[in-house]
């Protein structure tokens, strides 16, 4: 569970960081950075849940979670893309 942790911390870590840059392009960057957390999060998630380190009852309360923090992450992504020239 520790690298599950590892993998969800830097998410809103990379969020704040690129938004505290004040520069479009870097704060795209730190939110594509939280993509790549966002994906090692899933395939934590997953591994743990096919080795049986988390009940099925977990896994289906914090899957929608996920997909939803990755929804959200790809809306900000792609709003910070149209702002660039």
């Amino acid at each position: 569970m520790s690298q599950v942790r590892k993998a969800a911390v830097p998410i809103p870590s990379s969020i704040a960081e690129g938004h505290c840059r004040r520069s479009t392009r870097a704060y795209l960057n730190h939110v594509s950075i939280a993509l790549g957390s966002h994906g090692e999060f899933a395939t934590c998630m997953d591994v743990a849940a096919r080795l049986g380190y988390i009940a099925k009852s977990e896994t289906a309360r914090i899957q929608p979670l996920s997909d939803s923090v990755g929804k959200m992450l790809y809306g900000l992504y792609s709003a910070l893309e149209r702002k660039l020239p």
